[in-house]
């Protein structure tokens, strides 16, 4: 922490809070979350407004899930009682480990996608070698022009011997 900035090392908090937030339901919690970071919305730093602006953003998905999930309960017979004093805000609903996308776990190839890719690329090798339109490179093919005036000049020299 010492090589830090200090406003990085908040940003970071902010996220941390932000994480606790979207995993949370207790209300109580979550309100003091909430009063934490609005502390930090006048800032002029940049990373502490991209950290709250990302709060916000969590903040409003989590409100648009609970109001799919009122719809839906209220679409499907089953009516939740929420009380009128209640904000929207307020209402909290059971996060699933898909919405987490913290920790991505990378997919390791298997011998035949290994295989396959592999007889792909060397596919495309073989028609870009055998296409007609592909461009020449003049340096590449045949000799320079002194290495052939000196194979000439040699081979007059022998001939005249």
């Amino acid at each position: 922490m010492i090589n830090y900035r200090e406003d990085e090392v908040t940003a970071q908090g902010i996220n941390l809070l932000r994480e606790m937030y979207r995993n949370e339901e207790n209300e109580n919690i979550t309100n003091k979350i909430k009063s934490i970071v609005e502390l930090y919305k006048q800032s002029n730093n940049k990373t502490l407004v991209f950290a709250y602006k990302s709060f916000i953003n969590v903040v409003k998905k989590k409100n648009e899930k609970n109001i799919n999930k009122q719809n839906i309960n209220h679409q499907s017979g089953e009516i939740d009682e929420i009380d009128e004093n209640e904000s929207i805000d307020s209402v909290s609903t059971s996060t699933s480990c898909d919405d987490v996308n913290m920790f991505v776990v990378k997919k390791t190839p298997t011998k035949e996608e290994k295989e396959a890719k592999r007889l792909e690329g060397r596919k495309r090798i073989k028609e870009n070698k055998f296409s007609k339109n592909k461009k020449r490179v003049p340096g590449k093919k045949g000799k320079k022009k002194s290495q052939s005036k000196k194979k000439l000049f040699s081979y007059r020299q022998r001939k005249k011997q």
